[in-house]
C-alpha cells in the first residue's frame, strides 16, 4: 500500500488518535481536526488524498462539510464514519449528489486499512 496523505475530521479525540496511530504506523501522513470548518481549511491547505470524516462534527456537521469540500473539489475522496446512521434530508441530499460511503464506528484496524487501500 502506497503512502497517502489522510485528513481525519473527528471530535472524538480517542478515536482520532487511534486512527492516526494506525495510519502513521503504515507510513501514511495524517492531518487531524475536530470540526467542520477546520476540515474545509485543512483540505484546502494540505490537499489530502482521503478524508475520514465523522458526520457529527461541531460547528458544521459532516454532511455540510462534505458538501463544501466537494463543491471546491468534486474529486475529493470522503469517507463518512458514524456511531449510528441517521437517514435524514441532509444525508439523502449529500448521498444523491456525491455517493459518499459510510461506515459504522468503531472501525477495526484491518477494516480501516482495507478502506484506505480501496482509494
Amino acid at each position: 500500500m502506497g503512502s497517502k496523505t489522510i485528513l481525519i475530521a473527528d471530535n472524538d479525540y480517542i478515536m482520532q488518535d487511534q486512527y492516526k496511530n494506525i495510519l502513521e504506523s503504515h507510513s501514511h501522513k495524517v492531518i487531524t481536526c475536530n470540526n467542520g470548518f477546520d476540515a474545509v481549511s485543512k483540505y484546502i491547505e494540505f490537499s489530502p488524498q482521503i478524508i475520514l470524516m465523522d458526520i457529527e462534527l461541531p460547528k458544521m456537521n459532516g454532511y455540510k462539510t462534505a458538501w463544501q469540500i466537494k463543491e471546491f473539489d468534486k474529486n475529493a475522496i470522503i469517507i463518512f464514519f458514524a456511531r449510528q446512521i441517521q437517514i435524514n434530508e441532509e444525508y439523502l441530499k449529500v448521498q444523491k449528489k456525491y455517493s459518499i460511503p459510510l461506515y459504522l464506528k468503531p472501525v477495526g484496524v484491518n477494516d480501516l486499512l482495507d478502506i484506505i487501500k480501496k482509494y
